[in-house]
């Protein structure tokens, strides 16, 4: 029996969850039990697993596809690859980097120019 079959036995007559509990075992202890998209912990068992290429643009469910993710960055992930969704989220600090700027400006009042530098 080749080793295939026998990581296949384990699996006989298991429900569902089980082996599902078995395969998200497996991929966050390959990932260091952080969730891929943000890095948060997951040792309290909050992380799921997800397709990281999602089916709808042609991903499979296949080892290499899989990754921990917590609920909130499965949910804002959507249908987005992950380099999709790492470009939304470093848009969205961004603005949020931005809009803090100008509140700081818009308190501190009007400035010589050149004394501060601009963000784009």
């Amino acid at each position: 029996m080749d080793e295939r079959h026998a990581v296949l036995d384990q699996f006989c007559g298991r429900r569902p969850s089980e082996v599902l509990a078995v395969i998200l075992a497996a991929v966050v202890e390959r990932e260091g039990a952080l969730c891929a998209y943000c890095g948060v912990s997951g040792d309290a068992g909050g992380l799921i697993v997800d397709l990281a290429l999602p089916r709808s643009r042609g991903g499979r469910a296949a080892w290499g596809n899989l990754l921990p993710t917590c609920y909130d960055c499965l949910r804002e992930k959507g249908e987005q690859t992950p380099l999709e969704y790492v470009l939304f989220r470093f848009e969205r600090i961004l603005d949020e980097i931005r809009a803090a700027h100008r509140r700081c400006r818009l308190r501190q009042g009007p400035r010589r120019p050149g004394k501060t530098p601009q963000l784009p």
